[in-house]
């Protein structure tokens, strides 16, 4: 928490990032009586004699209302920043009983849409796996202006310039004959030098400053191109890819409206309403399921997987447009049980894909 004071009054607000499904305490203590707080032109009031605790998560999560899910996405684009994580203004005024301002507090927050468990690490060291047939980008959170790099293997590449805070979507279309993939937060210069050897043919970087290896990318041969290939964003805002195996679906028919007959014929039969089984069954749906697998899976990404069956936000690959933009379709996940076996090393994660309504003729 950070705190700060004026005129007697202190305030204690969250660190950077916030998350804002998590509850985000503001705490308040010293002489007052109700505290103001005014979020994206919208304002509430609280009863706060001699100080208290609200939580502005609500108000928080409502500045990402105009969030295009997906559309902060650009597969055509080495970074672009994510609409996930955005600055919020947030003005605290602490009031006497009779309305007299006390002391203002005028905050900028960085808020991100997501959530983390008590003790776990937002924006820590993960690795990730890149079918190298499909669109894939890994999302960092970058607390400060600064650089960062692609490596392959464990040696940076040219940099990238971060101008500013934010939480970004790098896109990752080229392996460079790596064994696996780097991304590294670098803070400081990082300058060309020269050959190693006059048989390397690969520049060397000298850096001044530091370099956190922030992620690894593990590689799977371009010949696995067959599947269900879903993105979906994790619990901390990041978008995460993976190559199911497909199973046998089921496609389920159902009445929408419930069953009911037109009589075509214009004539009464007392009971049934048609004359000599002349009308037509309407108001019909289409659902299809299709069960899907991650075979043998490590205990760190059996967690990883486990996050689609929670996210708001599953998107299924379509291929290519004429323009080589990849295609998106939304879909959902059937509820269900998902075990993990502690004791395996690695395991099987199986889930149901729910397909969109298959779009019928009704009469």
């Amino acid at each position: 928490m950070q705190s700060t004071t004026v005129n007697g009054i202190t305030l204690q607000y969250p660190d950077e990032p916030v998350m804002v499904f998590n509850v985000v305490p503001l705490r308040v203590s010293g002489t007052l009586a109700r505290l103001r707080v005014a979020i994206g032109g919208h304002t509430v009031t609280y009863n706060t004699p001699n100080g208290g605790t609200v939580d502005i998560r609500e108000w928080l999560q409502g500045q990402f209302t105009s969030l295009r899910f997906g559309g902060d996405l650009d597969y055509q684009q080495s970074l672009k920043i994510s609409e996930i994580g955005d600055d919020v203004a947030v003005t605290v005024t602490a009031l006497d009983s009779d309305g007299t301002t006390l002391a203002t507090f005028n905050l900028t927050l960085f808020c991100v849409w997501g959530a983390a468990w008590a003790g776990e690490t937002y924006n820590g060291h993960r690795t990730v796996t890149w079918f190298q047939n499909f669109p894939f980008t890994v999302g960092i959170y970058f607390p400060t202006a600064s650089n960062t790099s692609i490596g392959v293997n464990s040696s940076p590449t040219t940099p990238i310039s971060i101008n500013s805070p934010g939480v970004y979507n790098i896109n990752i279309d080229d392996a460079n004959g790596g064994q696996y993939l780097t991304i590294w937060d670098i803070i400081g210069n990082l300058s060309l030098g020269t050959f190693e050897d006059v048989f390397d043919m690969t520049f060397v970087y000298s850096l001044d400053g530091t370099q956190i290896e922030k992620v690894r990318i593990r590689l799977v041969d371009p010949k696995y191109d067959e599947g269900i290939y879903l993105r979906w964003i994790d619990r901390h805002g990041f978008w995460n890819y993976w190559l199911f195996k497909e199973g046998d679906g089921n496609r389920n028919v159902a009445t929408k409206y419930g069953t009911w007959y037109r009589n075509d014929l214009d004539l009464w039969e007392e009971h049934w309403q048609w004359q000599n089984d002349a009308g037509r069954r309407q108001s019909l749906s289409r659902n299809d399921v299709i069960p899907v697998c991650a075979p043998l899976v490590d205990q760190e990404t059996f967690d990883m997987l486990q996050d689609v069956t929670t996210s708001p936000c599953v998107d299924m690959y379509l291929g290519k447009d004429e323009n080589d933009v990849p295609k998106w379709t939304a879909v959902s996940i059937e509820p269900g049980t998902y075990t993990k076996d502690v004791k395996k090393p690695e395991q099987d994660f199986v889930m149901n894909v729910v397909m969109p309504e298959i779009p019928v003729q009704t009469l």
